[in-house]
């Protein structure tokens, strides 16, 4: 067939078509039908949320981007910053906790990843000054919390404070060397004022700690502390003679009270140590200790004498601050420093050991008194001899 003999049967097709009439009736009775099937039937249920989503992510999204989902790639991605998120939640949580905890590792790792990030002598002597009162935190942290652990943590972190401050006191020394004289200045100052509220707190600690092995390492840590604080004021001091007082901002009046400061707070430290001394001897705790045969008298006149001359040696520290010789002052203060030290640690020991003989002097007549008592007791309750037996006599 031809194109133009379809022409025609098409046309004759619309002709025809156009020439039908349906019936009226039909009509109405089809419309009403259709209707009524409209009308009964059910709608139809709404789609699941997850069909819709598939549906709009496969209008909105490329299939290049979904295949490219699946690939490897994705899933390497995934894991490293699964890994990296999970530590990061680590190293936030492990920011409260303290020694023997699980995630304190975590926090000291993450310290010294900060140390090694950080640019100049100067800033990581900030931020190592920010770790110590971290360190005092967990220490009074430990002291308010009644664990049987407790004291092997307090003692932990003590050591651990120690060792902080051991390396603030080297690194300052080192800051002079790099940094500016005002820089230095401002820094030591810092360390300064820093340095002596953890020594004040170190100090009430102590004073509700009872094993002597902790409260040993809670006192090298408060003796570091000193330490550190007065090696501050010997940079501040070696600043000041470095320049002018324009050029690092350093007056003769901040480096006398500081040292002031100083001399004041170690010459309480070691009247308290004498006065403690002095109590237990008049109150008969130290002739205990030597009537329990533990020790002898002679460790009590040994020890006065050793905090006469830190007291000597503090003397002549201020009397050098008062001559206005700062640098023969500061050298001074820090020989007072370190036989104050070693005072106090036998001042310490000597009271403890007599605390324990007294107590163990004093567990003695308890159990004699105690066995005595039960003898007394046994006699009483022996069987007298009856009437008879002791009136016979021989015929």
């Amino acid at each position: 067939m031809s194109k133009r003999d379809l022409l025609r049967k098409l046309r004759s097709v619309r002709s025809t078509e156009r020439g039908i009439v349906p019936d009226q009736a039909w009509v109405l009775r089809t419309r009403a039908d259709l209707l009524e099937r409209i009308r009964s039937a059910e709608a139809l249920s709404p789609l699941p949320a997850s069909l819709r989503f598939r549906e709009a992510a496969r209008t909105f999204i490329p299939a290049r981007f979904v295949q490219w989902l699946r690939t490897p790639a994705l899933a390497t991605l995934s894991v490293i910053a699964a890994v990296l998120g999970g530590s990061l939640v680590s190293v936030s949580a492990s920011e409260r906790s303290v020694p023997g905890d699980f995630l304190y590792p975590v926090k000291i790792a993450s310290e010294q990843t900060r140390l090694a990030l950080t640019q100049g002598k100067a800033d990581r002597v900030r931020l190592k000054a920010e770790f110590v009162d971290r360190r005092v935190e967990e220490i009074k942290t430990i002291a308010n919390t009644p664990e049987k652990k407790s004291p092997e943590r307090l003692r932990e972190a003590a050591i651990g404070l120690k060792r902080d401050l051991d390396t603030v006191k080297n690194q300052l020394k080192e800051v002079k060397q790099e940094a500016s004289a005002p820089e230095t200045a401002e820094l030591a100052k810092l360390v300064d004022r820093k340095i002596e509220q953890v020594s004040q707190e170190l100090k009430q600690v102590k004073t509700g700690v009872v094993q002597q092995d902790v409260k040993q390492a809670v006192a090298e840590a408060e003796a570091q502390a000193v330490q550190t604080s007065v090696a501050a004021v010997a940079v501040l001091v070696e600043t000041k003679a470095s320049g002018t007082e324009e050029q690092n901002a350093i007056t003769d009046e901040d480096v006398t009270r500081a040292l002031e400061s100083k001399i004041r707070d170690l010459r309480a430290s070691l009247d308290a140590s004498t006065r403690r001394l002095m109590a237990m001897s008049a109150s008969g705790t130290l002739s205990a200790q030597t009537a329990s045969g533990t020790a002898s008298a002679a460790p009590a006149t040994s020890t006065i004498p050793e905090l006469a001359a830190a007291s000597s040696t503090l003397n002549e520290a201020a009397t050098l601050l008062a001559e206005k010789k700062l640098d023969e002052a500061t050298a001074k203060l820090a020989d007072a420093v370190r036989a104050t030290v070693v005072a106090i640690a036998i001042a310490d020991q000597l009271s403890s050991d007599a605390e324990v003989a007294a107590a163990s002097a004093d567990a003695v007549p308890s159990a004699s008194a105690s066995s005595s008592q039960d003898g007394v007791s046994a006699s009483s309750t022996e069987p007298a001899p009856s009437a008879g037996a002791a009136t016979t006599t021989p015929p």
